[in-house]
């Protein structure tokens, strides 16, 4: 009982002091992004005629969570400024994937290698646990940038199967029985589907939802 105390109070100084220093360095990055342009360059992400250059790429500096399995956050992650990119980048590489959606962004994690494919249960048995681990950058996208990157894609020509679950009921076992087939893509329990269904369920049909989940 004394260890998991121990443990307790250790974790919650680590991620306290996470907190600090990233609410300090995010306040300061945000002074310097108004004065080189980058801010500039962000707030017209949302314009059409910047579709190109919408997706902010971010290099990791650092990331904490008090919990391994909570959902992922942005917060979690203290990063830099890279460069902004074409969003058909995220589309393009199969070592990006989908980590979270939030009020204003969908956020990709980037593999540090390209040949991971991190929803792959050699990486983690869940990919929203792979990714923390191993992810060197992040890319923000705005919501309207990413429903017209889905537009772009249209409907998947493949069969999608969604499989609910409770816990412990074998479910890891089946994703990796399915990934051994060699004929699917078969992810396990990653954030973004969760996320956007809470959402669906706190706020109801907003215009963001719907899309986003779609």
């Amino acid at each position: 009982m004394a260890l998991g105390w121990t443990l307790l109070i250790q974790r919650s100084t680590s991620v306290g002091f996470f907190r600090l220093i990233r609410m300090i360095f995010t306040t300061v990055q945000r002074v310097y992004w108004e004065l080189n342009g980058t801010a500039r360059q962000l707030r017209q992400a949302t314009d059409p005629q910047h579709y190109k250059r919408a997706a902010h790429v971010l290099d990791v500096v650092m990331a904490r969570n008090f919990c391994e399995m909570q959902n992922n956050c942005v917060d979690d992650f203290l990063c830099v400024h890279n460069r902004f990119e074409d969003p058909q980048y995220v589309i393009d590489n199969e070592h990006v994937t989908l980590l979270t959606i939030n009020d204003q962004n969908a956020v990709f994690g980037v593999a540090r290698d390209k040949g991971m494919r991190l929803w792959k249960t050699e990486f983690n048995s869940f990919m929203r646990l792979a990714q923390p681990i191993y992810c060197n950058q992040l890319i923000l996208v705005p919501l309207s940038v990413f429903h017209r990157m889905a537009d772009t894609i249209g409907d998947p020509k493949a069969e999608m199967i969604f499989i609910f679950n409770t816990a412990r009921c074998g479910s890891t076992l089946l994703t990796q029985i399915m990934e051994y087939t060699g004929r699917c893509v078969s992810v396990s329990e990653p954030d973004a589907p969760n996320l956007v269904a809470t959402q669906y369920r706190k706020y109801g049909g907003t215009p963001e939802v719907p899309t986003a989940g779609a």
